[in-house]
């Protein structure tokens, strides 16, 4: 399974590097990294007033399955948005914004394929970029547009019942 906390810290550290995103979590001016749950970050995003690029991790999503009840996989759903808020009604920049965050996008999609072949994290090896999905976002929080990115990263999950966690399991 994938560390939810690593997971966070990995995107966080993309934020971080890209020189077009350039986030700083301690310069409130800078901020451009956001995660949480898509209402969460609807409302984080309406009160950000950064001028730059943006990146939205969505967090908290995923599937369990397998060939049978021992041998499971655990199927964590990433997406993320590169998003940038725009003048309204101005159609130009509009287009001109998403199809750089598209581009954005692509770049933190190809720098993932790069970590994966340095196995840096190791819950990285299953990604397949072949498999990444994207979609236009626009007109949410203050104007912003921009591109979602979304694929799935599958572990193994070893899953264990331990009956001392029961308070109706005899006590052995």
């Amino acid at each position: 399974m994938i560390p939810h906390e690593q997971l966070i810290a990995y995107f966080e550290n993309l934020a971080a590097q890209h020189k077009l995103i350039a986030h700083d979590k301690d310069t409130a001016k800078k901020r451009a990294f956001l995660y949480g749950d898509v209402e969460m970050l609807l409302e984080d995003i309406a009160g950000t007033h950064s001028p730059g690029y943006i990146m939205l991790l969505e967090t908290g999503s995923g599937t369990l399955d397998g060939p049978d009840e021992v041998n499971l996989y655990d199927n964590t759903e990433v997406a993320f948005i590169i998003c940038k808020s725009v003048r309204e009604g101005n159609r130009a920049e509009q287009r001109t914004t998403e199809e750089a965050c598209k581009n954005l996008g692509l770049q933190i999609m190809k720098r993932i394929q790069r970590d994966r072949t340095l196995e840096v994290p190791e819950w990285l090896m299953n990604f397949d970029l072949n498999r990444v999905r994207y979609a236009r976002v626009f007109g949410f929080g203050n104007n912003h547009f921009g591109f979602r990115f979304e694929f799935t990263i599958t572990d193994s999950a070893q899953l264990t019942y331990n009956p001392a966690d029961w308070s109706d399991e005899p006590e052995t």
